[in-house]
């Protein structure tokens, strides 16, 4: 998975600052059912869903950036539901 470094945050009245983290684009090497190196994105900066039809392997993208981050996922903004 390439994490690229922090974007400039946007800026909202009342709120500090923060980084943001910025996924531009996954690479998965056997990974469930991406057999071999399979390369997902480049990601939209402001990229939030993954989407496709049944059986097209959006819920193990999810669990690619699950594996990732783990625990930090809820941190990180992740939302699982397929």
């Amino acid at each position: 998975m390439d994490i690229s470094p922090p974007q400039s945050p946007a800026r909202t009245p009342g709120r500090a600052a923060r980084p943001r983290l910025f996924i531009k684009e996954m690479v998965l090497r056997n990974f469930k059912s991406y057999a071999g190196e399979q390369r997902i994105g480049p990601f939209h900066k402001s990229f939030s869903a993954v989407v496709g039809p049944n059986g097209s392997g959006k819920s193990n993208v999810i669990d690619a950036m699950l594996f990732v981050f783990g625990k930090r996922a809820k941190q990180v903004g992740i939302v699982a539901s397929c």
